[in-house]
């Protein structure tokens, strides 16, 4: 599917016509669009030496960075994610009692999208989160 790019008063003018249908599988759609959305950017580091994996993330709200590592913790796989999600909830912007797998989900009120990069370089890794 080819990504088409439009100006912020395309779009808008867009939903207002959406918003107009009675198609419920629009209004749907319409209705995720209207979601904030959260990006989650994890990076990993394996630690070679002793067989350990660590991450760090930053979380964008609606394209704004609004939380970047300080410091790397261990964690495997996809626990960056949770890793965000604690954060979020710390944050207050997700509520306290949001569960992981309805937020990984989107289910709650919230566009979720997450991608990580594997580095090789504990130095490259390092420069990911330090400010």
């Amino acid at each position: 599917m080819e990504k088409i790019e439009l100006e912020k008063n395309e779009i808008e003018t867009l939903k207002n016509y959406l918003k107009k249908s009675k198609n419920s599988k629009i209004k749907k759609i319409l209705e995720r669009l209207e979601r904030p959305k959260i990006e989650i950017v994890g990076y990993r580091w394996f630690q070679k030496t002793y067989g350990n994996t660590y991450h760090a993330v930053k979380i964008f709200l609606n394209g704004e960075m609004i939380f970047k590592s300080s410091e790397y913790v261990y964690g495997y796989s996809d626990q960056y994610i949770q890793t965000a999600h604690e954060k979020l909830k710390e944050l207050k912007i997700v509520p306290e009692n949001s569960e992981y797998w309805k937020f990984l989900r989107s289910e709650e009120n919230f566009q979720v999208e997450y991608s990580a990069r594997d580095l090789d370089k504990k130095t490259d890794f390092l420069k990911c989160f330090k400010y």
